[in-house]
This record gives structure tokens, sequence and C-alpha cells, in this order.
């Protein structure tokens, strides 16, 4: 992964909102392996990973972290969750169309992305690899809660967080994990993460 890390799209991000998790209005999207894919649908698989404070290490087990990315296709309402394997990785089957990446949860700290990470599922082969996303939180204890709030960074009791987003296009090592790890065998297509400002 290091070998990427030059290549990667950086995106500061602060918190804007609060909402969505808690309210169970996500729906979870599970990796399943495809066995026959329906004629409208493709397998978008990636990596989520997360690195708290300055760590260069990512978290070890994604499901003890406690980590959540919610996402939904351009024009529908319903809002589904990836649900990742220990190790981060995601293979779901969904319908063709563009998908935001906007909402994530890290145990209690909840964000609203300012800029929807977007992937197309409109590619030519079965499966689409997005590559990485990564997230990094950093948390401040002791911060004024108040005066963070203000500055446009969450606060939860006495502490404040805050999260930044790289996405890193290592699709070769993605290619070989879902060969080796997932055992996907079906044709595999590169596709990219580009960021969009979310619509006010």
């Amino acid at each position: 992964m290091q070998a990427n890390r030059t290549n990667a799209v950086k995106l500061f991000i602060l918190i804007a909102s609060t909402a969505l998790f808690g309210s169970g209005c996500s729906t979870p999207a599970p990796n399943i392996k495809p066995t026959s894919l329906l004629p409208n649908q493709q397998v978008l698989a990636g990596r989520l990973l997360l690195f708290k404070e300055n760590e260069k290490v990512p978290v070890e087990s994604i499901a003890n972290a406690k980590l959540k990315v919610a996402f939904n296709k351009q024009g529908d309402k319903e809002v589904k969750q990836f649900v990742p394997d220990k190790d981060g990785y995601v293979w779901v089957c969904l319908p063709r169309g563009q998908y935001n990446i906007g909402h994530i949860q890290i145990g209690m700290f909840k964000f609203n992305l300012k800029n929807l990470a977007v992937v197309q599922v409109t590619g030519v082969q079965s499966v689409l690899n997005f590559g990485t996303l990564e997230f990094h939180l950093h948390q401040d204890l002791g911060e004024n809660v108040t005066g963070a709030i203000a500055a446009g960074v969450l606060g939860i009791g006495w502490q404040t967080a805050q999260l930044r987003t790289e996405y890193v296009p290592n699709h070769m090592e993605i290619r070989d994990a879902l060969a080796q790890r997932v055992g996907i065998s079906l044709p595999i297509e590169d596709t990219m993460v580009r960021f969009v400002p979310r619509a006010k």
C-alpha cells in the first residue's frame, strides 16, 4: 500500500452533522459471494481501513473498531451500510447506478461528509474494484465542546473528533485479495472514487 501512497487522492473533512446513524434508517449490505448475478447487477469491491490518531498502521479488526460506512444509490432514499470483513474488505452485489458514500460512524462519533465519495457501478465487467478508502480519526480530549461545535467539529461529552479521508487507488493489491482471500474469479474492472460537494 505504501507504494501507492503518493498517488492517493486526499480529502480533509470536518464534521458537518450528526444525523443518520442511531436512527435505524440504514440497511446492512453484507458481503455476498456472487454465484449468479442478475442482469442489472454488478459486484462493487474494495477495502475500508481505519486509522486512529497519527498511526501509520490501520486498526487490526474493523469489526472491533465499530466502523460503519453508509451509502445510497443516487435518487434512492434507502441508505445501506457496508459490512466489511475483519480486514476491511467489501464485496457487495448492487444494481447498476451511481452510489454516494457520505455518512461515517466510528464508535460513538458520527460524521456527515461535506464531500460525497462517489463511485459508478456501470462498468463492463462483473466486478468493479474501487481500491481503498482510508478513514483517519483524530480525537481531542478536554476541549471546550461549545467552541468546538462552533468551529465545525463534533463534540461528544468532553471529547471532539475530526475525520480525514484518503482515497488510495491500489487496484492491483485489491485484485490479488479478491482472488486469493475472497475467492472471486469473475472478470474484474478497475474504477475510481471521486469526491463531489454535497448538495445544499
